[in-house]
């Protein structure tokens, strides 16, 4: 059964930052939400996290509630990278991704196997020995990353889903490192089975990696399908005010979203 968030409503006093949504999580599909700021993608996220409550709906894990689940048991399935990690002791970046194997409660030779493969996985190993707060903000959202795939590394053993909550995950990486994050987390979707739930601001990524894109407008679900459904001309002008263009990739078949320059704007300017 799938990861579900059921008529979740979030309020800040009489402001509702999230009104009566759904989303799924469904295992090994890569699911993206987009939206402009302050459409209640990163409530949302904190929601299906556990980290926030809704004052209505519910969240399952396979059809039980994740607020009555034992803690390890939920890490162990489901590893959240947020926003942004602030670290204020001396650790070592391969400290911080050791920290994902802690729910595992598992002798110190089998973290290390874990940690050893996810940081090769995530180009991390260089700077395994450095202490994380001298690193760079796309070199520490890699170890975070590298973090949450450890946290839920799969083994043979273990039959269970596991669920992956992305938020805004290639924010602080450069071209080559947001591609690569995109891709490992497609791979796990598509070859191990993770149901992956990300929050994404570029549009043609969320275009060329998602199996479908919920968006949302203040705070409620504005449309929800397949990419080449849902980002149309008209709901990016819609949701983002943008007037845009687009136009299909000879190789990948897939559209690129071009904006439109606004020349009496940029006149005035």
């Amino acid at each position: 059964m799938p990861y579900n968030a059921t008529n979740v409503s979030v309020a800040a006093g009489s402001k509702k930052l999230i009104n009566d949504l759904s989303v799924t999580v469904t295992a090994g599909v890569f699911s993206v939400i987009l939206g402009p700021n302050g459409a209640g993608k990163s409530t949302l996220l904190k929601v299906f996290s556990n980290d926030i409550k809704p004052q209505c709906g519910t969240v399952t894990l396979d059809g039980d509630p994740i607020s009555g689940l034992d803690r390890n048991k939920l890490a162990r399935r489901r590893a959240v990278l947020p926003q942004s990690s602030t670290v204020t002791f001396n650790f070592t970046a391969y400290d911080i991704v050791k920290m994902g194997r802690i729910p595992h409660n598992e002798s110190d030779a089998a973290s290390e196997v874990v940690i050893d493969e996810v940081m090769a996985l995530t180009k991390t190993t260089a700077f395994a020995a450095r202490q994380y707060n001298t690193l760079s903000g796309g070199e520490r959202q890699r170890v975070q990353f590298a973090r949450v795939l450890a946290q839920i590394w799969p083994d043979e053993e273990d039959n269970e889903g596991k669920y992956l909550l992305l938020d805004e995950p290639t924010s602080a990486l450069d071209p080559l490192y947001q591609i690569e994050i995109l891709n490992i987390a497609k791979w796990f979707a598509k070859e191990r089975g993770f149901g992956v739930l990300a929050v994404l601001h570029d549009l043609n990524q969320a275009m060329s990696y998602a199996d479908d894109v919920y968006l949302l407008k203040q705070g409620k679900l504005d449309r929800h399908g397949a990419p080449t459904d849902v980002l149309t001309e008209k709901s990016i002008f819609d949701l983002w005010g943008i007037h845009a263009e687009l136009i299909m990739r000879e190789k990948s078949k897939i559209p690129s979203i071009v904006p439109i320059m606004n020349t009496a704007h940029t006149a005035a300017i």
